[in-house]
């Protein structure tokens, strides 16, 4: 019971929820195109729930005053975090054929983003995090 009441709220809010980025000059100008050849040439739909977790994204960096992102991955998010100003972000990706696509689709939507090909397994260990952010692993 207490379940559904919570995933009615969670789809509510959802709906509710505005775009942090709607007056974004970037992403009005962008983020279709962006997604559009995302979901063409990889077959990854937009979720659902998009705005939401763009709010809370939003939300956590104004929250601690975020000025450094480490993003484990890349896709929409890497798109976002690459348009909100004042944040610098440093993407990790371990597909090579991902990344080239990826690197094809920003170019295509004029948006440089700093991206290290690495195992993910290598940073979650250290071995690698050092020479990626310019400081020693611990």
């Amino acid at each position: 019971m207490l379940s559904k009441f919570l995933i009615k709220i969670f789809f509510l809010r959802s709906k509710l929820t505005r775009n942090p980025f709607e007056k974004n000059k970037i992403y009005l100008k962008y983020f279709k195109k962006f997604n559009s050849l995302l979901e063409s040439s990889s077959g990854t739909t937009l979720e659902v729930h998009y705005k939401l977790r763009f709010h809370e994204i939003c939300k956590i960096i104004k929250k601690y005053r975020i000025k450094k992102v480490l993003e484990m991955g890349t896709g929409r998010t890497t798109f976002v975090f690459n348009i909100i100003p004042n944040i610098k972000c440093l993407s990790i990706e371990q597909d090579e054929k991902w990344l080239k696509n990826l690197n094809r689709i920003f170019k295509l939507c004029n948006i440089n983003f700093k991206v290290h090909l690495s195992k993910f397994l290598l940073i979650k260990k250290g071995l690698k995090l050092g020479r990626v952010l310019n400081f020693p692993a611990t």
